[in-house]
């Protein structure tokens, strides 16, 4: 029942975005992004993480990450940092997120999921059979609406 809890949550965050009526059918896009997935097998270098690019982060924000425990200097961060901020929507409302927005917030728990999730969405790009969803402290809220039909398919196939 936990593992599945993260998924639940997931398509309930999503159901409050798109709609109780939305369909949950495969899309071409989805699709066709698992099917080249699966046939790369990860040997495409367009699926591989690329080096984090050299992003100067706030140093607002770096002062955040470090007074919560996070070390703003790490690849893992580096590369969040350097995928700017989540253009997405909730409740039909759009919204943008980023590290930056949400230290300026001082939301810490919010941070730690946006890391969390951030990270998730990139691996299950990288390799969808392989990749699974983490069991706490994911939020699908921090994904755009492309992606969280991708966590969907990964989770409901």
């Amino acid at each position: 029942m936990t593992k599945l809890l993260p998924a639940l949550l997931l398509a309930l965050s999503s159901s409050a975005v798109y709609g109780a009526d939305a369909d949950w059918s495969r899309t071409s896009e989805t699709d066709a992004l698992v099917r080249t997935m699966a046939a790369s097998k990860n040997d495409s270098p367009s699926l591989k993480a690329a080096p984090a690019p050299a992003v100067t982060m706030k140093p607002e924000t770096a002062k955040f990450l470090r007074s919560i425990g996070i070390d703003p200097e790490s690849k893992e961060i580096a590369l969040i940092y350097s995928e700017g901020p989540v253009e997405t929507s909730y409740q039909g409302d759009p919204q943008v997120y980023s590290l930056d927005t949400l230290a300026a917030e001082k939301a810490k728990n919010a941070i730690k999921r946006f890391i969390t999730a951030r990270n998730f969405i990139r691996q299950l790009k990288q390799n969808f059979e392989e990749t699974s969803i983490p069991a706490e402290g994911y939020d699908g809220l921090y994904l755009t609406l492309e992606e969280r039909k991708l966590a969907l398919k990964k989770v409901f196939g």
